[in-house]
């Protein structure tokens, strides 16, 4: 099972990013479960307790979106996501796919909405790979 959880902040971005995942581990035949959360940072507790609750979980893709603005609050964003699925991903031994975009403008982020394929290759990919190590 890969758990897949989207951030809702800039949806119109991170919808198309689930949806990409989800359709992703369908063809895949992956089971997977689908949770949302309010933004980016609330990415990181969410996939710490997936894995607790879900101990079948073979990964976790995190989806979301960070437009920078015009404080650092961006890059404090970025570095907590960042180093906290970094440290559940060594805390569990479970694979924490960073699908978080991080991008400078609206429109940048926009033409990378049709990444969540990519995203839940490397879930896929890691699935396969972590019972061989």
């Amino acid at each position: 099972m890969i758990i897949v959880v989207v951030a809702e902040f800039n949806a119109e971005v991170t919808e198309q990013l689930a949806d990409g995942a989800v359709a992703e581990l369908q063809q895949a035949g992956m089971a997977h479960k689908l949770v949302r959360v309010p933004g980016a940072i609330e990415l990181v507790a969410a996939a710490d307790l997936a894995v607790q609750s879900y101990p079948q979980a073979q990964a976790v893709v995190c989806l979301g979106c960070v437009v920078q603005g015009e404080t650092d609050h961006y890059q404090y964003v970025m570095d907590t996501v960042s180093r906290g699925l970094t440290l559940a991903t060594v805390t569990h031994s479970v694979p924490m796919v960073h699908g978080v975009l991080c991008c400078r403008t609206p429109e940048q982020a926009h033409a990378r909405a049709h990444l969540g394929r990519e995203y839940a290759q490397t879930a896929l990919t890691m699935a396969r790979t972590m019972p061989l190590l």
